[in-house]
């Protein structure tokens, strides 16, 4: 399951950023949501990647996911008081973003059923995706949770090639631990080892997976 055949095109939600919401563009490594910010915006991706992060309170970073073009996502506190108090949006490239504010998004999502139906399915789609990020991060042994981890990243951001994934999002060893809340160090192992047997390739920052079904094949091994 590649990223073009998961995430599905909102078309009602896109038509109705582009014609009534304020367009952005935002280089790469830029921050765009801090925790201290309390506007209450509604965004969607029209271009680029954009890393959604969390800060804990003794400053410590991890990485909950990343939004692809066609993804709506919202402000700190747009919905709830208490929601997300520690999130972070960075852009990993240059990224187009239309964003509203959250009275006009809510007003649309009550009067356009077409509007409505796409934002549930956003939102669906999400919650597939937490859950299963968090059956990743359940893993007690690194190798099965870095395993698990391509696995989530070829499920939701990859394109296929053969029998394998290409993950679209680059990543360093840093990035993967701060996603898996590891080490850098556990990380490197597991992966040295999954190139070693060839499994994967690495190719400035871009992951591919051999033969997905030979890499699932290993957590039961």
């Amino acid at each position: 399951m590649g990223v073009m055949s998961y995430f599905k095109s909102p078309d009602a939600i896109k038509a109705f950023f582009e014609r009534e919401g304020q367009k952005v563009v935002y280089d790469k490594n830029q921050t765009f949501v801090r925790p201290d910010d309390p506007r209450p915006w509604v965004y969607v991706l029209q271009e680029g990647l954009v890393a959604a992060s969390f800060n804990f309170e003794n400053g410590t970073k991890c990485i909950l996911g990343y939004f692809i073009p066609n993804t709506v996502f919202a402000q700190n506190r747009s919905f709830y008081e208490n929601d997300g108090g520690g999130l972070e949006y960075t852009t990993v490239t240059k990224a187009v973003i239309y964003r509203l504010h959250r009275d006009t998004f809510l007003k649309q999502v009550e009067n356009d059923p077409a509007f409505n139906r796409e934002y549930l399915h956003n939102v669906s789609q999400f919650r597939i995706f937490t859950t299963d990020r968090a059956i990743c991060l359940a893993e007690n042994r690194i190798h099965n949770r870095c395993i698990r981890w391509l696995m989530l990243m070829a499920n939701y951001y990859s394109e296929p090639v053969g029998k394998g994934s290409r993950i679209i999002i680059p990543f360093t060893q840093g990035t993967i631990a701060e996603f898996l809340s590891v080490s850098r160090e556990s990380v490197s192992k597991v992966i040295h080892s999954l190139v070693q047997d060839g499994h994967i390739s690495i190719h400035r920052k871009q992951i591919t997976i051999t033969n997905v079904a030979r890499l699932r094949d290993l957590l039961e091994a």
